[in-house]
């Protein structure tokens, strides 16, 4: 395929004539050849051109050009429509429109999808024509995209890259429905993406935990609930207040030579103080569920659906709580649910089980509120939604129905009740060993409770191994994790840490440690000492020097650390090989490498 440009007999010497061969891949239903038109004026200035193909079926044939078709370059700046595309950008589920926000002060929301071609996803016809990116209060019935707040976007880029949007200005008291569409070079446009629904996050610094299974994910990772992607600790505490926290796993621990391994991990900005650490083994009868209550039991019993689950308006909404539809009940700050309960099926203790997420924020929660025989309302208890999928248990003193007060926006996939409960004793594994990302020893101070607190820095990994339990015969079980101690402030953490370990404290010199641990697959620490207070910030970037991820907070003179979950600042996670990594204190500058393995 190639352009020729029309030759002029003023001169002897036509310095404008040129042949400019142009590159093309073949493509399919339509069939077509897709040509790359020339990358600038510098190779064909604008104007007129004849456009040749050459067809050459057989090794031994002659090479036979086409009737010329003539054509016009425009100037660059010209925009120009392909009025014989007539295959759309690829759409649907394909495009992943995602949620990828970081924790930020801004509390934005981070949209991230995938970019297609301008003709499905060949990459030879080029990038989409722009995007179609609208959304709603989900809240919202109105079913018309088209009708939705429309939001600007930068134009499409490179096919099969990853697109990211920062949306501002959204109500943190509200879910919003967010849907996209691809629009091509002859406004065809794609499949209308897949539906997110997701709320301005809460920038909780509160972790997790983890437990690292063969084969499981990162740290973090989103759209899940199982133990590889962790979920939030003390939800709803206050920084001080001593509790407990029980996280139950939704499958067992990693089993390595004998020990039960987990991690927990904190954020950024929060630290925790814990006076004790256990893993937890119920041994239950096969087919009924296991989980915590509200006052620190366990319970195990079967699951019996709520009879009627209605909003405010009246709306039907059982089949979203009975975790029978594709999407769960999505509540509003403010929004009330109420629930109504089966009839017992005999005495024994009867408790109201809920599953719940997106919780995170200090002053959000549910209130349950009871309706006795006698009839009215009566604040039963208030719960706090983890970030992630959870359960609990409440118990019930013969209430026929319940209502949900909602401060804070919660999703909601299951209300009814743990029916025929009865109370379980659980078998505590040996705490083996408690160790901090600086390698720092916290065994003694996590394995009994006696008012000496093992100290989790903001941004820490304590990973813990504990000693198998032998199982039962003819039951399930359920393993739970559970945290006496409290959340405290970064400082806080980085004052007890150095009190328990004066070594910690004693820091002369700047310096960036060799990130632990490093080769590594799921997730790294990179640790250094600031003789000074003040802003660091920590960067890492790939072989090309273009940053993928970065990190920025002022610390306290000492010993800190960052945990790294191997995602990029966009939410993504980032490709296997070697990574640089800077830090930048003041005047003060190091980096050094790290490898990531497949």
């Amino acid at each position: 395929v190639a352009l020729v440009r029309p030759g002029s007999a003023t001169h002897g010497f036509d310095q404008n004539q040129r042949y400019v061969p142009l590159s093309f891949a073949w493509a399919d239903t339509p069939k077509r050849l897709l040509v790359q038109t020339p990358v600038d004026s510098r190779y064909a200035p604008p104007g007129e051109y004849m456009l040749f193909v050459v067809a050459n079926m057989a090794a031994d044939a002659t090479r036979v050009p086409s009737i010329a078709k003539w054509v016009r370059l425009p100037y660059p700046s010209t925009t120009v429509r392909d009025s014989l595309d007539a295959v759309a950008p690829r759409g649907g589920s394909w495009l992943a429109l995602a949620d990828v926000s970081p924790c930020n002060p801004n509390a934005d929301l981070t949209l991230a999808w995938n970019a297609p071609a301008d003709d499905d996803l060949i990459t030879a016809s080029g990038a989409a024509g722009g995007y179609n990116l609208r959304y709603k209060p989900n809240s919202d019935p109105n079913a018309n995209f088209n009708s939705w707040t429309a939001l600007g976007t930068n134009p499409p880029s490179l096919p099969l890259a990853g697109e990211s949007l920062v949306v501002s200005g959204l109500s943190s008291a509200v879910w919003y429905r967010f849907q996209l569409k691809a629009v091509g070079d002859n406004a065809d446009t794609s499949l209308i993406s897949n539906a997110l629904v997701t709320k301005v996050q809460y920038c909780d610094p509160g972790g997790g935990f983890s437990a690292r299974q063969a084969g499981a994910g990162s740290f973090g990772a989103q759209g899940t609930s199982g133990p590889a992607a962790g979920n939030t600790t003390f939800p709803g505490a206050a920084p001080g207040v001593l509790g407990s926290d029980a996280l139950r796993f939704d499958g067992d621990p990693r089993l390595v030579a004998g020990a039960r391994l987990v991690t927990l991990h904190e954020g950024g900005a929060r630290g925790l103080s814990l006076d004790r650490v256990r893993l937890l083994a119920l041994d239950h009868t096969a087919g009924t569920e296991v989980a915590a209550t509200s006052d620190g039991r366990f319970v195990a019993g079967h699951r019996v659906a709520a009879v009627s689950v209605r909003d405010a308006l009246g709306r039907d909404l059982l089949a979203e709580a009975s975790d029978a539809a594709a999407e769960p009940v999505y509540a509003d700050s403010g929004a009330v649910v109420t629930v109504g309960l089966p009839a017992a099926i005999d005495t024994s203790e009867r408790y109201l089980l809920l599953e719940t997420s997106a919780g995170g924020g200090p002053t959000e929660g549910v209130t349950i509120e009871g309706a006795p025989p006698s009839g009215g309302w009566l604040p039963v208890a208030t719960v706090h939604p983890r970030r992630r999928w959870s359960t609990l248990a409440v118990p019930m003193h013969g209430e026929s129905s319940v209502r949900l007060r909602f401060h804070g926006v919660h999703a909601l996939r299951y209300a009814g009740l743990l029916d025929q409960a009865t109370e379980q004793t659980p078998r505590a594994a040996a705490l083996l060993s408690a160790t901090a990302g600086d390698r720092t020893d916290w065994t003694e101070q996590a394995r009994i409770e006696d008012g000496v607190d093992a100290v989790v820095l903001a941004g820490d990994t304590l990973s813990l191994a504990f000693q198998d339990i032998a199982p039962a015969a003819d039951v399930e079980r359920t393993w739970f994790l559970v945290l006496d101690g409290m959340p405290v402030s970064a400082s806080a953490a980085a004052y007890l840490a150095r009190r328990a370990h004066p070594e910690l404290g004693a820091v002369t010199s700047f310096r960036l440690h060799q990130n632990v641990p490093n080769p590594f697959q799921r997730s790294t620490r990179i640790a250094f000492d600031l003789p000074r207070g003040g802003s660091v910030k920590l960067e890492v970037f790939d072989t090309q020097g273009r940053r993928v991820w970065s990190h920025s907070a002022r610390y306290a003179p000492g010993r800190h650390g960052v945990g790294w979950d191997l995602t990029s600042s966009t939410g993504r996670r980032v490709s296997p090989g070697i990574y640089s990594y800077r830090l930048v204190a003041g005047s003060d500058m190091a980096v050094r490498k790290l490898v990531m393995m497949p």
